[in-house]
């Protein structure tokens, strides 16, 4: 119980304050206990920021899984993905979990760039070939070409990206114009290149 409470008290505070604003002394604080007592449970700042990290992903792959399980379909693939992308950016916003991983995705603190960097690759990498696998269940994208699949998911993975980067570093005041905006020009690609004749 000890160790879920100093990880989401950290989770908070991370995604608040950032790596370097957030000290094991306000983790400690906001969980009321011993300084002494944190290091039964992790070996050191990295160790429980990198915990947090590992529990982001796998909830945000899980939350996705669930995400296209409950809304995919093949009558509802295209209304289905830009709806993705605003329930993503809802979770960026709203969500501290969401927030601290996006945010350390694009913003990694400096000592763990690397190890990051190989983390969310190993992240978009399960992300891709589970949105590949519910983009498979549609009739839909099962009829492209494999050039098709892959210029369609890189496309859209562009938009999705780019409003969650302006959520994280403009705030998403204007992200639905954008998003809206991106759309137009998305359904006009998709029926001019990806639509089988």
């Amino acid at each position: 119980m000890s160790s879920l409470l100093i990880k989401n008290a950290a989770l908070i505070l991370f995604a608040q304050r950032g790596y370097e604003g957030a000290s094991l002394a306000d983790i400690i604080e906001d969980v009321g206990i011993k300084k002494s007592s944190i290091y039964n449970h992790y070996k050191s700042k990295d160790d429980l920021f990198l915990s947090v990290y590992e529990s982001c992903v796998h909830e945000e792959i899980q939350v996705t899984r669930d995400f296209f399980k409950k809304h995919l379909t093949n009558e509802t693939l295209l209304p289905t993905l830009k709806a993705y992308i605003e329930f993503h950016s809802h979770r960026i916003k709203n969500i501290p979990s969401a927030h601290f991983l996006f945010r350390f995705i694009i913003f990694p603190p400096h000592h763990l760039h690397e190890v990051l960097l190989e983390k969310s690759e190993s992240y978009y990498e399960k992300l891709n070939i589970q949105f590949i696998e519910f983009l498979n269940t549609t009739e839909t994208f099962k009829a492209y070409t494999e050039e098709q699949a892959t210029h369609f998911v890189h496309l859209y993975l562009v938009i999705l990206q780019g409003i969650r980067l302006d959520h994280l570093t403009g705030g998403g005041y204007l992200s639905q114009t954008r998003l809206d905006i991106a759309w137009t020009f998305f359904l006009k690609q998709v029926e001019d290149q990806f639509t089988t004749k």
